[in-house]
């Protein structure tokens, strides 16, 4: 573990159960988000090669019986 994460680790265990919960939250966000990125990025890498199609709006909301 580095310097700098030993120091926050310090500082993170003197707060309260709550203080901790809300900053594990906060992280837990922050990794689906990059996760989230991740995946938009190798999706579009997919349709660019050709290896994945895309479907227009118009036909999705047909295939759903959303139009009327």
């Amino acid at each position: 573990m580095s310097t700098i994460a030993k120091e926050k680790l310090a500082d993170i265990v003197t707060l309260s159960p709550e203080e901790m919960r809300e900053i594990m939250l906060g992280i837990h966000e922050a990794l689906e988000d990059i996760e989230d990125a991740e995946d938009a990025k190798r999706i579009l890498g997919e349709i660019e090669r050709g290896e994945a199609e895309t479907v227009p709006w118009e036909e999705v909301k047909r295939n759903l019986g959303l139009e009327g």
